[in-house]
């Protein structure tokens, strides 16, 4: 019989706000083994956690005020993001937390030794981010499972990742 994971959803969404270190650090105490997660990418390139498109629906001012409707991510550069906080909409005793980026989780999944699963939306890269993206996965030792939606990306990916787990 086949052994049963535990996989968090966005880290434990149910318990913190969504995508944050918070969430993750959740879903190592809580026993998950697998952590899905959503990876996005800034104005100036640097790959991020956040599942929307905008950062409107999780982010805040420092202020607590809402952001500006149509806040994109790919339209802001990291540095803005960081400016920003992405708890207290969820409960104000997460007010402060931060958008993750790519590589403070792979580092955090390798001392954790959990698995990241990495949701699908990374086949929409472009070339030089992609590649940038590859290479941060060939230089970890974290465990790394894909959501995929394209058979081409699957064929690529496990010849590079043979190790990886494939969704």
């Amino acid at each position: 019989m086949d052994k049963v994971r535990l996989q968090a959803h966005r880290g434990v969404s149910t318990d913190y706000p969504e995508n944050t270190m918070s969430a993750f650090r959740g879903a190592v105490e809580q026993g998950y083994e697998i952590i899905e997660l959503d990876p996005a990418v800034t104005a100036d390139g640097k790959i991020i956690i956040m599942h929307d498109s905008t950062l409107n629906r999780t982010g805040r001012a420092i202020n607590g005020e809402k952001l500006p409707p149509e806040k994109k991510v790919c339209e802001t550069n990291y540095s803005e993001i960081q400016q920003y906080e992405f708890g207290s909409w969820f409960d104000e005793k997460f007010t402060g937390e931060k958008a993750p980026l790519f590589e403070e989780v792979l580092r955090f999944a390798e001392k954790e030794n959990v698995v990241l699963k990495i949701d699908n939306k990374f086949e929409r890269f472009e070339p030089t981010i992609m590649e940038k993206f590859l290479n941060m996965l060939k230089c970890t030792t974290a465990k790394i499972a894909f959501t995929c939606a394209k058979l081409d990306t699957v064929k690529t990916l496990k010849g590079t990742f043979s190790d990886a787990e494939f969704h």
